[in-house]
């Protein structure tokens, strides 16, 4: 719901002659660390990027300028309305630094996007109709004038009268706009017009590698790994399957036999 909203914002901002831009903080970091090395420079930088008070990002900035010049220099060749939070701009509706859309993208599509084109395509036009539905019915569903349930649920966390803290975009009004509109299938190929020559767009060259495609982005050094471990259905542990479930076996071999058991 956010991702659809923050589009149908940017797009109307696009049309009025403003557009906001921001950087991928993680990505802003890894370039300055190549230079600025050290754990104190590093909480000094995050620090700067998630404070929500101007007043705080000031005091870090003032710490990175005493411990390196020349690593504050390199964070103010960048506007700080594209990476720290207390100075956004309050019309986007997301303060977050560390993510962007085209991860949230890749992993909505993670099971498609290694298909055909065309099959690629109508799948995807599938999912988003069958999101557009659902959604839909949620807002059917929901009282007028108040905010949706999930934003309600975190500042109803905070003690606080929500109506005071939340944009007009997050109330069911404008969650009943935002999935109000229809997406209608792809017709078939047949029923397409005629593509005239010049209008033609050649695919790339596809240049296969030996082995299975990944699906799975490649992590930095600096990221998380992934466990890769598997979790059993049947017990819900980590590190075996159901065929290999000890507790499975036991159960199966407790139970009494079918086999020469008189009623």
């Amino acid at each position: 719901m956010v991702s659809l909203m923050v589009l149908q914002q940017t797009s109307h901002m696009h049309i009025t002659g403003h557009l906001n831009h921001r950087f991928y903080f993680r990505h802003m970091y890894k370039n300055f660390k190549t230079i600025f090395k050290g754990h104190y420079l590093e909480s000094l930088c995050w620090g700067s990027a998630k404070t929500y008070r101007i007043t705080t990002h000031e005091a870090f900035m003032d710490s990175i300028e005493q411990a390196d010049k020349d690593g504050n220099k390199w964070l103010e060749k960048e506007s700080r309305k594209t990476w720290a939070i207390s100075y956004f701009d309050l019309t986007p509706k997301t303060d977050a630094v560390t993510s962007n859309c085209c991860e949230s993208f890749n992993s909505w599509i993670l099971k498609i996007r290694d298909k055909p084109l065309m099959q690629f395509v109508d799948k995807y036009t599938l999912i988003i109709i069958s999101l557009m539905y659902d959604r839909r019915e949620i807002g059917d569903g929901l009282s007028e004038g108040d905010l949706v349930p999930t934003v309600q649920g975190v500042i109803e966390k905070l003690e606080a009268k929500y109506h005071r803290y939340c944009s007009h975009y997050y109330i069911v009004e404008s969650f009943r706009t935002t999935y109000a509109d229809y997406i209608y299938p792809i017709a078939n190929k047949e029923h397409w017009d005629k593509i005239k020559p010049k209008n033609v767009v050649l695919p790339p060259p596809n240049e296969r590698r030996p082995g299975r495609p990944k699906k799975q982005r490649i992590r930095g050094n600096d990221e998380e790994k992934a466990s890769g471990k598997r979790k059993c259905r049947n017990c819900g542990e980590v590190g075996h399957n159901a065929r290999t479930c000890k507790k499975a076996a036991k159960e199966t071999s407790s139970s009494p036999s079918r086999r020469g058991n008189k009623p």
